[in-house]
This record gives structure tokens, C-alpha cells and sequence, in this order.
């Protein structure tokens, strides 16, 4: 019984190197690709990973670089600077507001206009590079220079850098996300679940996460996540004038109505909810010759998007209960990181970073001594489809657009990529299949261990 686990480990991480040496030269590839097709077709690389280089929110000119303003940052850097923000519909925690806050205060302003975007992209780069770095110095890994490269690329794969270029503060989440899943792997559950609290106060979909301690049965550190939340948040409301339960009200109202921030189907939403909508374009299209910008309007509705997300939710706990005991953790973790990513109505390119982690992890040689992390793969060939595909689609920076190939989609989308809109069907197909196979692929992998000892 240990020969096979052992031959099937070796076996494993065999598999995995060969997949990150395919990525590793086929992101040099793509780069290089898409420099030279981008400037022949006269199009911006960036826009092709990101979104539109001509944002606003701010003086591109006196704040940004060049026409760019990293709009995200000064979205929320702007919010700060209201006497009350969730008045004004934003649906920012007040502990993501006063950071920001701290980072573009009037001094800084005075010195340089360009210094707040200056000290926010400097943040955005430490929180990165210190999980990277703990990573290879601190797990017992046999960090060899080929996966030293390859923790190169996945930093500056496309979720990184759409962060960058858009400023946004889910850079934050990144050192907790990477804490979060090696302190879960390493069974520190109590600090796992206090993590969760703490993350919650800056991105509140990451209370999603909590289900981690669902399969194992956990309900102290469940309740240890939620407390810490809740109490969390309710006192950094104190940070803002008005009273606390008020402002609170209107920030959950606020999250509520950012669900559908922007109409679903998109091609850039990687919820769940947006991926129904995708099908339905997509029929819509195969049965009813619909033009393809046609089909994906009028979108659906905020109530739909919010049926679709709750029984999504639901299905996918229930599931994951019955499975508990099929599950390693890191499948654990995995399936409730594809959860908190399409779960919410609006969810774009930068909540990726979260399968980062994961990335992080699996795809480095590991030495004898961490076997008890389990990081192996399924043993399924669709998964391991299903998983490839992602991982090739969402670590090179493909330069494809959707307005290169005249599919008469609304001109707003002809700027967005096609290689995100991919990764979002893939990483439903990715979490359906999961739960879809997983009872067969434990069944027949118990039967052959059951042969191999006799």
C-alpha cells in the first residue's frame, strides 16, 4: 500500500514539473508573441490583460502615467475623503477606506500628486513579493532554480498584474489568502480562522472561506471567523462619523447592489451567475441565429443573478459536506477558493490572485519531509483537463482580444480578453466537474490501492 502512494507522489510531481515547464516557456512565448501583435494591429497589451488604459477617477496627467490612472485607487482614495462614504454607494469596508485614506492624505498630496499612487503601488509590490519569498525560505521545499523562475512568472501572471495596473486594494487579501491556506494545510486552525475574520474586514467575500471548517467539522473556528468579523467591522465603523449600525446598513445595502455592478453576461465577470448568463447568450445564439452582442442583452436581472449565486452557494456547501471525507485539504481549500470566486454576482480578473496560492504550492518539488501537506492532483483526466486549461489560460499573458475577431460583440467589450472570459468558463466547469467526479475518481482509486496491497 505505501509502494503505491509513494510510485504515485513520484509519479505526480513528475506530472506537475512537466506542466510548469510548459508554462514556464510558453508564457516567454506568449509575451513575446503579443509585444509584436499588439503594436502591428495598433492595440494595447495591457488592455488585453486589464481594462481600458484611459480610465478616470483622476488628472492622468498630474496623478496617473500618462493617459492611466490606475482608477481603482483613486476610486476609493476619493471615497476616503467623504464625510460618509456609503452614502454615496460605495461598497468598500472602512478598514480598505481608511487605508487608503492614510496612503493619500493631503501631505502626501503637497509633497508630489503622483506620491499617494506612488506609495499605494509600492504596498501593492511588498504584499506580493513577501508570500513569494517566505515560500521558498520557509516549507521544507527543495527550491531548485527552475521553480525559483517559475514563482517568478506566476509573479507576474495576468491576475498580478491586472491588480498593478488597476491599483486595486485586493492586493491586501494576498499575505492573508497565502497565510490562510499553508496555516489550514499545516492544521493551525485557530489562526487560520482569525485570518479569515481579519481578511473579511477588507474584502468581505473572503468570509466564503469559513467553509473550510465545514468538511472537518469545526464549528469553534467557524465561530472564531465570524466573531472576529463581525466585531471587527462593527468597531472599524468607528473610524467614520455617524452611527455604527447605520453606516452599517447602508455599506451592506451598498454590497448588495454592487452584485450587479455591471450587467450579467459579461465577458470579464468571472461569477458564476455571469457564467448561466454566458450559456444563455450562447443558445441564444446556436438556436436563434442572435448576433452575438445581441444575444447577450437585455442582460439578467439583479433578482436572477442573486437565485442563481444563492443556490450556486448552497449546492456547492452541501456538496462539499457530503464529500468531507473524500477530501484532502488542499481540496478542500481549492473548492472553496473556486467558491469565493464565483460566488459573488460581480467578480473580475483580480480575485484570481487567489488561485496564485494554490499554484504556489502545487506545482513546486516538495521534499520527503512536507509529505504530509498533500498537495497531489486528482486522479482524473478531465480534471486534470479542466486544470491545465486554467492554468495555461490564466498565467501567460495572452494578448487576444475580443474586438480582433469582428464578432460584432457591443463595443464597450471589443477591448476585453478573450483568454479571461476562458479562465471564467473553465473555472466553472472546473468546480462542477470537481464535485461531478469526485465520488467515482475515490471509489476507483480505493479499489486499485485495495489490489496493489494484496
Amino acid at each position: 500500500m505505501w509502494h503505491y502512494i509513494l510510485v504515485a507522489e513520484k509519479n505526480e510531481f513528475l506530472y506537475l514539473h512537466r506542466l510548469q515547464t510548459k508554462i514556464q516557456f510558453l508564457y516567454i512565448i506568449v509575451v513575446a508573441f503579443g509585444v509584436l501583435l499588439t503594436s502591428y494591429l495598433g492595440l494595447k497589451y495591457s488592455e488585453s490583460i486589464s481594462a481600458v488604459a484611459d480610465d478616470d477617477w483622476c488628472i492622468s496627467k498630474l496623478e496617473g502615467v500618462g493617459i492611466h490612472c490606475f482608477s481603482d485607487f483613486y476610486q476609493i482614495a476619493q471615497f476616503s475623503k467623504l464625510e460618509n462614504p456609503w452614502l454615496n454607494g460605495t461598497p468598500y469596508t472602512p478598514i480598505s477606506i481608511f487605508i487608503m485614506d492614510i496612503i493619500s492624505n493631503d501631505w502626501f498630496i503637497s509633497i508630489s500628486m503622483k506620491l499617494p499612487l506612488l506609495f499605494n503601488q509600492s504596498l501593492l509590490i511588498i504584499c506580493f513579493l513577501f508570500p513569494f519569498i517566505y515560500h521558498w525560505k520557509s516549507l521544507n521545499i527543495n527550491v531548485k532554480n527552475s521553480n525559483k523562475f517559475f514563482l517568478t512568472i506566476l509573479g507576474f501572471s495576468t491576475p498580478v498584474l491586472m491588480t498593478f495596473d488597476r491599483g486595486n486594494s485586493v492586493y491586501l487579501l494576498f499575505p492573508f489568502v497565502y497565510f490562510i491556506f499553508r496555516g489550514f494545510l499545516l492544521e493551525n486552525y485557530l489562526q487560520v480562522a482569525i485570518l479569515i475574520g481579519l481578511a473579511g474586514m477588507i474584502r468581505p467575500q473572503i468570509m466564503l472561506l469559513v467553509f473550510i471548517f465545514l468538511p472537518l467539522i469545526n464549528w469553534k473556528a467557524a465561530i472564531t471567523s465570524f466573531g472576529t468579523f463581525t466585531v471587527g467591522l462593527l468597531v472599524s465603523f468607528l473610524l467614520f462619523p455617524g452611527n455604527i449600525f447605520v453606516n452599517a446598513a447602508r455599506w451592506l445595502q451598498n454590497i448588495t447592489i454592487y452584485q450587479t455592478y455591471t450587467d450579467i453576461p459579461s465577458l470579464r465577470n468571472y461569477s458564476f451567475a455571469n457564467f448561466i448568463g454566458l450559456l444563455k447568450g450562447l443558445f441564444e445564439v446556436i438556436l436563434q441565429n442572435k448576433q452575438l452582442g445581441d444575444a447577450f442583452r437585455p442582460p439578467i436581472s439583479s433578482n436572477y443573478v442573486t437565485i442563481i449565486s444563492v443556490i450556486f452557494l448552497f449546492v456547492s456547501v452541501i456538496w462539499l459536506f457530503i464529500l468531507r471525507n473524500k477530501l484532502t485539504r488542499f481540496e478542500i481549500l481549492f473548492i472553496c477558493f473556486l467558491i469565493t470566486i464565483l460566488t459573488p454576482g460581480t467578480s473580475f480578473g483580480y480575485y484570481l490572485i487567489f488561485l496564485i496560492i494554490p499554484m504556489m504550492f502545487l506545482m513546486i518539488d516538495c521534499s520527503d519531509n512536507s509529505r504530509k501537506i498533500n498537495f497531489t492532483l486528482i486522479d482524473n483526466v478531465v480534471f486534470r483537463a479542466h486544470f491545465c486549461l486554467l492554468y495555461l489560460a490564466l498565467v501567460p499573458l495572452w494578448p487576444f482580444q475580443w474586438g480582433m475577431f469582428n464578432l460584432q460583440v457591443k463595443d464597450v467589450w471589443s477591448n476585453y480578453g478573450v483568454s479571461g472570459t476562458v479562465v471564467s468558463v473553465v473555472l466553472a466547469l472546473l468546480h462542477l466537474n470537481f464535485f461531478l467526479t469526485k465520488q467515482y475518481t475515490h471509489s476507483r482509486e480505493k479499489k486499485k490501492m485495495n489490489r496493489e496491497s494484496l
